[in-house]
């Protein structure tokens, strides 16, 4: 899928960073640099501009997730230990 309308700023067109069908289905808004940039925007290979938010291409089809940890209780523990609360 073509990345739409680049080197425009998609901030207003799309209300905000991240996935935007403003910039083609699949894409998203994104602005080089973003400290608050969301999982969409992440490892992004080209930007148009650095100025503003612009329509990227995702370089993942979906935001990567980490797995969750597995719960463990006192009973994992060996006899005589303890849990360390973290």
């Amino acid at each position: 899928v073509e990345v739409k309308h680049e080197g425009q700023d998609c901030f207003e067109f799309c209300g905000g960073r991240g996935s935007c069908n403003w910039c083609g289905e699949g894409n998203a808004c994104c602005k080089y640099g973003d400290h608050f940039d969301v999982s969409e925007c992440r490892a992004v290979v080209y930007y148009s501009t650095l100025e503003h938010h612009v329509c990227v291409k995702p370089s993942f089809p979906k935001p990567l997730t980490m797995p969750a940890l597995p719960r463990v209780d006192e009973t994992d523990c060996a006899e005589g230990l303890v849990m360390d609360p973290v």
